[in-house]
């Protein structure tokens, strides 16, 4: 009887050791998966040269430049809901640049031939009637609007293809949603 409870007990403090070392192995693995992902600033000397001519081009006035890498498998068809600080590195096919232009935050992407694919701006003023009234009328018509709004232009056309990026919350839950200028809903991101 006594063999039969040792072995119990042995089986028990086993099983927990185990529990408790892989549980902290799962944190370690966390931590370090959240260090890899944090964003890494390039030096302005390491960005392609025909990339920093034709931003300096684009953007003589710029101040405050931030540069990172993004890769190519995550600049996917929805060319307007990118995560600039995922893989920052010099090595990448576009390079996004955070900047200050006037008064206004702006980020843009370039692709490595230095064509400006991507633009992005803080929206200070009120939403356009037509994705204002796209709100209300749908099913978040009962959401707060945040003060977080941005216009999203492609390729420097700045009014033929404009995206904007709402944050819209209600009690803990928070969503992005993408319109098109003339109120269409592209897509709706569940904010984790």
């Amino acid at each position: 009887m006594k063999i039969k409870v040792l072995k119990f007990l042995v089986l028990i403090m086993t099983s927990v050791t185990l529990t408790v070392s892989t549980k902290g192995q799962n944190r370690e693995n966390t931590a370090t998966e959240t260090i890899k992902n944090k964003p890494v600033e390039i030096p302005k000397t390491e960005i392609p040269i025909d990339v920093a001519q034709h931003f300096a081009k684009d953007h003589p006035t710029a101040k405050e430049e931030h540069w990172r890498g993004y890769p190519t498998k995550n600049f996917r068809d929805v060319w307007y809901d990118h995560v600039s600080s995922e893989n920052s590195s010099p090595a990448s096919d576009y390079f996004v640049v955070e900047f200050i232009e006037g008064t206004t935050h702006r980020e843009a992407m370039y692709c490595r031939e230095g064509k400006e694919v991507v633009i992005r701006k803080k929206l200070m003023s009120t939403l356009p009637a037509s994705i204002y009234d796209a709100i209300k009328k749908g099913p978040y018509k009962e959401w707060k609007i945040a003060k977080e709004k941005e216009e999203i232009f492609r390729d420097s056309v700045l009014d033929q293809f404009k995206v904007y990026k709402i944050k819209v919350q209600k009690g803990s839950s928070k969503h992005y949603l993408f319109y098109s200028a003339d109120g269409v809903l592209l897509r709706d991101k569940i904010i984790q």
